[in-house]
């Protein structure tokens, strides 16, 4: 989703060829970037704190951030994203969570995103705008059957 190439993007004026401004420093095919982590709580009394067994909930974390910057050039444009639409579905590619697990609590936004859970192992964040710099953590909770 984010692949960033260091470059030096060099705009001249068709109207004033002398005219140029060099926009930023980096080629961005996305600004915005997903870092995903979790964490498993054991209040069970069986094995250890952190010990993955039933009725242990594993806590997910994805953390979005825009990281659009600027070069210090005033006429640099940092990027807002809007209509950003993080989808978790725990049946989907790699994912095994939907199967193993059951919901455990309401999925949050630290941020100013919407959550909604949209069947029994598919969440849905969705954030209206994300402005450059700005970032929020998207978290859902899941007890292992």
């Amino acid at each position: 989703m984010l692949t960033g190439y260091d470059t030096i993007i060099r705009v001249t004026s068709g109207n004033t060829p002398a005219a140029n401004n060099k926009t930023i420093d980096r080629l961005y095919t996305g600004f915005v970037r997903m870092d995903k982590a979790s964490s498993v709580s054991n209040a069970t009394g069986v094995g250890a704190a952190t010990d993955p067994v039933p009725g242990a909930v594993i806590t997910y974390d994805v953390t979005y951030t825009n990281i659009s910057s600027s070069n210090g050039d005033a006429n640099c444009v940092k990027l807002t994203a809007t209509t950003l639409v993080i989808t978790e579905d725990g049946l989907a590619g790699t994912n095994n969570w939907g199967t193993y697990t059951t919901n455990s609590g309401t999925p949050s936004d630290s941020g100013s995103g919407v959550v909604v859970t949209v069947s029994a192992t598919k969440y849905t964040d969705s954030v209206a705008t994300l402005a450059a710099g700005a970032s929020g953590t998207f978290t859902f909770k899941r007890s292992i059957n």
